[in-house]
């Protein structure tokens, strides 16, 4: 068991009541907002996904015609952009929050803060970055699929 020494004299937050709450408040707004951005993020991976999964039907419908498997292979690209592009919005989106709470957090009592640092700011940055690296994986490995069906139409005219 640790000795009660090991504990440094806790320190309440220095802000006023009122201050305090709205401070509560913002670290709650915060929170929330990296929650939504995170079901964001795997929306947009799903999302995506369905959207390659119907391109692909798309083809079976419309295989022969030559000048559209080219706009769907283009749409497939783009797509695959955009999703991408959203992703790392929503990744940029969570770490304003996060420093948002790094702020707020700096204001709370000794014993908040001294919970705050169990968890490593490092290697929560790496877990973050390895999950937005495997939901860009999922949206490429969609696109090159579709791609790959599509292959075969978009061959050049004889």
């Amino acid at each position: 068991m640790a000795d009660q020494d090991d504990h440094k004299e806790l320190e309440p937050s220095d802000a006023d009541e009122l201050t305090h709450a709205e401070l509560v408040l913002l670290y709650r707004e915060s929170a929330d907002s990296i929650r939504f951005a995170k079901s964001q993020q795997w929306k947009t991976l799903g999302t995506s996904l369905v959207a390659f999964a119907a391109l692909i039907v798309l083809q079976e419908f419309y295989g022969a015609n030559h000048w559209f498997m080219k706009a769907l292979f283009t749409v497939s690209i783009l797509l695959a952009c955009a999703s991408i592009y959203a992703l790392v919005i929503y990744q940029v989106w969570q770490n304003t929050e996060r420093e948002k709470i790094v702020m707020i957090a700096s204001r709370f009592s000794s014993l908040a803060k001294e919970i705050r640092a169990i968890k490593s700011d490092r290697e929560a940055n790496i877990f973050r970055y390895i999950l937005l690296v495997f939901l860009i994986s999922g949206v490429l490995t969609g696109c090159f699929i579709t791609l790959v069906v599509y292959a075969p139409y978009i061959q050049p005219m004889p």
